[in-house]
């Protein structure tokens, strides 16, 4: 029952890359050490490798038996339920950690998110909403509600919503990035640049974002008809802030 001897046997069909020896290493490990948890963990990291997520969560449960429930655990359970698509045991999950932390929204926005995985709109639709009432300027929710808008095909409250996130001080960089090219590529559709225009001067005003927004209003003006004009006052506007802001200095200095 040395238990170095076989973590030595793991490392050497580690090394030779042979996944499925390891993993029948693994199967016998847990019979010889049936209360370490560290192999069981081990064990499902593997299994969910390989796309086997029923034995991957039957050894998380078995995991969970020795160590007591975490949140890691139950995370890992819950996105293998949403691969296996059982979406009551996916529910069942976050229920379960929503008890713990009654407080916490999170847990709430996924039971809405798995909802609107699974087609039921409405009762996304009060799950989300009930989130937002409690915390309007939840991003996730707020996320969530944009891919419900976009399933329902209300445009209106699918550009609504994505304006909201861009005024939301909440949202990181990259999403806010990305949300607002999607809402360029939408409204180029569906509306003049005058509305785009119109957005950006208003979220230039916002007190954070705003030499992110500026680089990529500059970036959208330059593909338009609006002239370098429209230009100067917005690396103006970054300059001020950030001085150093190197595409900022090189395109004040193209248009100059």
């Amino acid at each position: 029952k040395n238990i170095q001897l076989w973590q030595s046997l793991l490392q050497y069909y580690s090394n030779e890359g042979d996944k499925n020896a390891i993993i029948e290493v693994l199967e016998e490990m847990v019979r010889v050490f049936p209360d370490n948890s560290d192999v069981y963990m081990d064990l499902s990291a593997y299994y969910a490798e390989q796309a086997r997520f029923r034995e991957a969560i039957a050894t998380l449960k078995v995991y969970e038996k020795i160590e007591g429930k975490s949140e890691f655990v139950s995370m890992q359970k819950y996105r293998m339920y949403l691969m296996l698509q059982q979406k009551d045991s996916a529910l069942a999950e976050v229920r379960s950690l929503a008890a713990e932390a009654p407080g916490d929204l999170r847990y709430l926005t996924m039971e809405g998110d798995i909802y609107l995985m699974f087609g039921d709109r409405d009762k996304a639709f009060a799950v989300l909403s009930e989130v937002l009432a409690k915390e309007p300027d939840n991003v996730q929710a707020q996320l969530s509600m944009v891919g419900y808008y976009s399933d329902a095909k209300n445009d209106t409250m699918f550009v609504r919503t994505m304006e909201n996130l861009m005024r939301n001080e909440k949202l990181d960089a990259d999403t806010r990035e990305n949300i607002m090219l999607e809402l360029v590529r939408y409204k180029e559709k569906t509306d003049s640049s005058d509305y785009i225009i119109k957005l950006f001067d208003e979220l230039m005003e916002l007190p954070f974002g705003v030499v992110q927004t500026g680089c990529m209003y500059v970036s959208y003006l330059m593909h338009t008809d609006k002239g370098n004009d429209a230009m100067r006052p917005v690396l103006e506007k970054i300059l001020s802030i950030e001085p150093d802001n190197r595409a900022a200095l090189l395109q004040q200095l193209i248009i100059a």
